[in-house]
């Protein structure tokens, strides 16, 4: 009776035992890829951490300049013949290597400067503009990483995923 029985759980089990290999070397074969893949994901996560740090820099430095062009505005509609609205010297926006103790009348030192903080910031605007086209590109290149997975999928699961992600 023993021996029946053993057969019995044998032909119960064949059409499972058959049929393991198939998802377990599926899963060899994604556990491999994920393998390879991982450090590829690793530097892109650390492309995008810098990527986001420097945004965030040129960000507030754009900030700051256009703060010190709108103070210069403010300045010279409050006091167009001072340069500054409590009619002394008009606040200094350059770098501290600059002198601003040239023989210019006021008026034209602070165009001069003016203008020096707008070229600085169309070249932090170009900066960000790079950068933004840098980050599309690289989420591009991501998206066709990501689109090698679709091998795991059969075409009715991907249709049905697609299907899904559609809604």
């Amino acid at each position: 009776m023993r021996r029946g029985a053993v057969s019995e759980c044998c032909s119960l089990l064949s059409p499972w035992l058959t049929a393991l290999p198939l998802p377990c070397s599926k899963t060899v074969v994604c556990r491999q890829k994920v393998m390879e893949l991982q450090p590829q994901v690793e530097g892109l996560l650390q492309q995008m951490s810098v990527s986001e740090r420097m945004v965030r820099s040129l960000q507030e430095r754009r900030q700051k300049e256009l703060w010190n062009l709108l103070k210069v505005a403010c300045s010279k509609v409050r006091s167009p013949l001072s340069g500054s609205p409590e009619g002394g010297a008009p606040s200094q926006l350059v770098s501290p290597g600059r002198s601003l103790s040239r023989t210019l009348p006021d008026e034209t030192r602070c165009s001069d400067d003016s203008l020096l903080v707008i070229e600085e910031s169309k070249t932090f605007e170009s900066r960000l503009q790079s950068l933004v086209q840098e980050t599309l590109e690289e989420q591009e290149r991501d998206s066709k990483v990501l689109q090698q997975w679709d091998w795991l999928y059969e075409e009715g699961e991907l249709s049905r995923l697609e299907s899904q992600e559609s809604l």
